[in-house]
């Protein structure tokens, strides 16, 4: 905040204004002018003061601070400007920083002795684009469980395709290891993803239908997309890199959302390009990376809530941990 001059905020307050920010102006009124409302979410990113702070700095609850935050927040992004993503001279700055939190299983004791979040921030110089992800609880959790969200990825795509908003990764791997999705073995190695414990983790949590594909060919996986459904497809992790032939299939789950043109268009979680990231390809072609096991879900339709078991009466199931 110390750089941010006066022009500066005023021209940040147009802006704001300019997209909405005072509403409709119907309701009940907010207890802050415009400008503080801006200066809240101004401070809130630029500090790593916690709501519950913030509320007593500007006369305001936390929960009001919140409301102020997921209103304004979206209207402060900047319009990105175009280039080619293939650019060589394209800069990225990636960063990280730690969040105070309350919720212990998504965060860890930091330093300041104060449970925090890892959130990873990746700022893209020429269109100005910030990606911030809510990373594990410490580096030795991402270590052990980076290689095993594949999954978790896959099911986060379809609920915000669904819902437009997703919990984080972590607190969906944490929901999973309830269901016993994933074992930790005696050796220390993890288990997972196992297909039925998870599709009851899907169905009970989040109301989202799923079902277990055990042997599939890939006129199956044809029907199950054209009836609309989501299917997470086990192929091989070498399918980002289409060209080359792969040792084996499956060991890697990737999110199929639909075909056009005889092409299977996928979601790839461990895409390292733009083009790996959202593939499409010949379905003769996805064949030699195809498991023949998947797993569909139904964004269109919603289970009947029913009581969700325990983590104490599934005998394997585990957290996330070292």
């Amino acid at each position: 905040m110390r750089w941010l001059r006066v022009t500066q905020f005023q021209r940040l307050l147009k802006v704001v204004r300019e997209r909405g920010g005072n509403g409709t102006l119907r309701g009940r009124p907010w207890s802050l002018p415009l400008t503080e409302r801006v200066l809240v979410v101004a401070v809130y990113y630029r500090t790593n003061l916690t709501m519950r702070q913030l509320g007593p700095l500007f006369g305001v609850s936390s929960s009001a601070v919140c409301r102020i935050i997921q209103r304004l927040g979206p209207l402060l992004a900047l319009e990105p400007v175009d280039r080619p993503d293939d650019d060589p001279d394209r800069l990225w700055i990636v960063d990280g920083t730690l969040v105070p939190v309350r919720d212990r299983s998504v965060g860890a004791s930091s330093r300041s002795y104060r449970f925090s979040a890892n959130v990873q921030v990746i700022v893209d110089t020429d269109t100005r684009l910030v990606v911030a992800a809510a990373g594990a609880p410490t580096q030795k959790i991402y270590a052990r469980w980076c290689r095993h969200m594949c999954g978790i990825t896959c099911l986060r795509m379809v609920l915000l395709h669904r819902d437009g908003h997703a919990p984080s990764m972590f607190e969906l791997l944490n929901g999973a290891c309830r269901y016993g999705a994933y074992v930790k073995q005696d050796d220390g190695t993890i288990k997972g993803l196992i297909y039925a414990p998870f599709v009851e983790y899907v169905a009970d949590t989040h109301r989202l239908p799923g079902e277990v594909h055990g042997e599939l060919d890939l006129d199956g996986l044809v029907d199950l997309l054209g009836a609309g459904r989501m299917v997470m497809v086990s192929v091989s992790k070498e399918i980002r890199r289409p060209d080359i032939a792969p040792e084996r299939r499956g060991g890697h789950l990737v999110l199929a959302i639909g075909r056009r043109d005889g092409q299977i268009i996928l979601r790839n979680p461990s895409g390292h390009t733009p083009e790996a990231l959202a593939p499409t390809m010949p379905l003769d072609r996805f064949g030699a990376f195809f498991g023949g096991r998947c797993l569909s879900l139904d964004p269109r339709s919603t289970v009947r809530r029913r009581t969700a078991l325990t983590a104490a009466s599934r005998p394997g199931a585990s957290q996330p941990s070292t």
